[in-house]
């Protein structure tokens, strides 16, 4: 489960401190609460994660492998009926929301090469839910909230310099964010104990699991070489991590996930045909490093070193700060009328200027912010592209200023006018038969992982390296 640490922050000042039980973690809400909580802020979520996703055969099936497991444990009362819905993104993910709603990302369904493995996928979010996880960690979170508040009013107020002082409130929330990260890694492993026993119960193989797992690390992995990023700089920048070390969750599995035989295949592969890879991002995708919008006819070159996201438009992730590129289309905003804008606040932006960037009217500016003693600079364009504004903007502290300015600069100076009928289409997953005479060569063709074809080829399907294919299996790759 994903770690929204700054979310999940707001929602707990804004939920309050209703409960029904009391742990050394803080106040446990009760699930009419925690669903209440829920029905505010998974909006939000789906919002940041590519959204709802509709495939009513999918989904069905979904839900099928999660009645299964379900009759081979129990999850408290209130929670129920609990289902599976997907999310439309192609990066492998599952998470399980306040009240008990699960949602695996397509990305998540087209890793998984059998049923015993995506119904370990579930059975993991389904013991999420037995061990009332969500719940718990908000309430560490509501405690969390406290405490710092509390110990604020104590550490900027006592003796030493107001430096001094806020060094040391700001030892004392790393501290809390580390225990934080300790509680979430600790659910983690014991949703994994717990989803072993269920899918024993329910006559599933939970190597399936760790063999998901293990695929999932490399395909993590393999994409941020893709991109040219290092997760652990982007980790550190971004707070500690609520996943364990993956060598960790895979040793507690004694079963060696590599040897299993495939589990049922059939069903899932009819239905991975045909799914979408690439996400959309304000109704742009990314392919061979570009970003192609065909509805505003425009192109953008993505630097490497910046990671894709969702957050209702796409936001690029480095270590050193983050880039926004959004989209938006009103008759009554217009470069004159963000210049007027802009000129009336007082808190504006500094530099404000016109220009032009390859062809395309552009108005550009710099701001800086600084509150509680850290300074933010912000810089953005808008352009214009005749009935639409693209807003560019990059965030960062000055000392990252510089390194995230280049790869900004990139962003801005590559934007192109580029006929539709021009852009690749979208790509989408393939799952068939291997066929006489197919290799692993031959079916890499059009993968989707750029010059790694045949990497990311036996990646997707969990063959060696060096594994010949065999006739009448199954074969997963995107075309």
């Amino acid at each position: 489960m994903k770690h929204f640490l700054r979310a999940c922050i707001t929602g707990a000042i804004l939920t309050g401190l209703s409960a029904c039980s009391t742990t050394p973690l803080g106040v446990v809400a009760s699930v009419d609460v925690e669903r209440a909580a829920g029905e505010r802020t998974n909006p939000v979520f789906l919002q940041s994660n590519g959204g709802s996703y509709s495939d009513a055969a999918l989904e069905r099936y979904l839900n099928d492998i999660a009645t299964v497991l379900l009759t081979s444990t129990t999850i408290p009362e209130g929670y129920a009926p609990v289902s599976v819905g997907l999310l439309d993104t192609a990066v492998p993910n599952a998470y399980t929301l306040p009240g008990g709603a699960i949602y695996l990302s397509r990305g998540m369904v087209a890793l998984a090469n059998d049923e015993d493995e995506l119904a370990g996928a579930i059975a993991h979010e389904i013991a999420h839910i037995s061990a009332r996880h969500v719940a718990k960690r908000r309430a560490a979170l509501e405690q969390f909230v406290t405490n710092i508040a509390r110990k604020a009013r104590s550490d900027l107020t006592v003796g030493g310099s107001r430096t001094r002082r806020i060094a040391v409130l700001e030892a004392g929330v790393n501290a809390r964010l580390d225990e934080l990260a300790a509680l979430s890694q600790g659910q983690e492993l014991e949703a994994d104990r717990i989803a072993a026993g269920i899918l024993t119960s329910a006559g599933y193989d939970p190597a399936g699991l760790a063999a998901l797992l293990g695929r999932f690390n490399a395909w993590q992995r393999l994409s941020d070489r893709t991109f040219g990023i290092d997760r652990g700089a982007l980790s550190a920048k971004r707070g500690p991590s609520g996943y364990p070390d993956p060598a960790i969750r895979l040793a507690a599995f004694d079963t060696d996930a590599l040897a299993r035989m495939p589990g049922a295949q059939d069903r899932l592969m009819s239905l991975i045909d045909g799914l979408p890879f690439d996400d959309l991002y304000q109704g742009g995708y990314i392919r061979g490093g570009t970003y192609w919008h065909p509805a505003l006819g425009i192109s953008l070159d993505i630097p490497r070193g910046l990671l894709p996201t969702h957050d209702g438009y796409l936001v690029l992730l480095s270590p050193h700060g983050g880039l926004q590129v959004r989209f938006a289309s009103d008759p009554e905003i217009s470069l004159d009328t963000i210049a007027k804008s802009v000129q009336e606040r007082e808190d504006g932006f500094r530099n404000l200027r016109r220009l032009t960037v390859n062809g395309f009217a552009a108005l550009s500016g710099s701001a800086s912010d600084r509150s509680e003693g850290t300074e933010l600079q912000t810089r953005i364009v808008y352009i214009d592209l005749d009935g639409a504004l693209a807003i560019l903007s990059m965030t960062s502290s000055p000392g990252d200023a510089p390194r995230l300015a280049r790869l900004y600069d990139a962003l801005v100076a590559s934007i192109a006018r580029v006929e539709p009928a021009s852009m690749p289409p979208r790509r989408h997953y393939e799952a068939r038969r291997i066929a006489p005479g197919d290799s692993v060569t031959a079916l890499a063709e059009a993968s989707a992982f750029g010059g790694q074809d045949e990497e990311g080829l036996r990646l997707l399907n969990g063959w060696d390296a060096g594994e010949a294919v065999r006739p009448g299996r199954w074969v997963k790759r995107v075309r």
